[in-house]
């Protein structure tokens, strides 16, 4: 399971302070297959690496023709069938539509879609 309780993550930049998460709360189950959906500098890549995931790996399928995409998509619900937990990063909301829930990120704040 991975839960976010009240998780803030701070960038301070001379005087500035950006929220990259601003009390985010979040709780994934064992075996889910979920989606956090959000634009460019929502909070995705600052949650994904809290997580413990690698930075970068954010929108799997966001550069590659459709083809491979699905393939892609594909091996993820393979993985997710047989028990794993995937917890997909990305702006793409027909991608996110494939998992079975998803998560939307903006501007630090962390909502279920459904």
């Amino acid at each position: 399971m991975i839960v976010f309780d009240d998780v803030s993550r701070v960038y301070t930049m001379g005087d500035t302070q950006l929220r990259a998460l601003d009390h985010a709360n979040m709780h994934i189950k064992e075996s889910e297959f979920v989606a956090v959906i959000g634009p460019s500098g929502s909070g995705k890549s600052t949650l994904m690496n809290i997580m413990g995931c690698l930075d970068l790996a954010d929108e799997p399928t966001g550069n590659l023709d459709s083809s491979t995409s699905e393939d892609i998509m594909q091996i993820f619900r393979e993985l997710n069938d047989i028990g794993n937990t995937i917890v997909l990063i990305t702006h793409d909301d027909e991608v996110a539509m494939q998992a079975n829930r998803r998560i939307r990120i903006r501007d630090g704040h962390v909502g279920e879609v459904d």
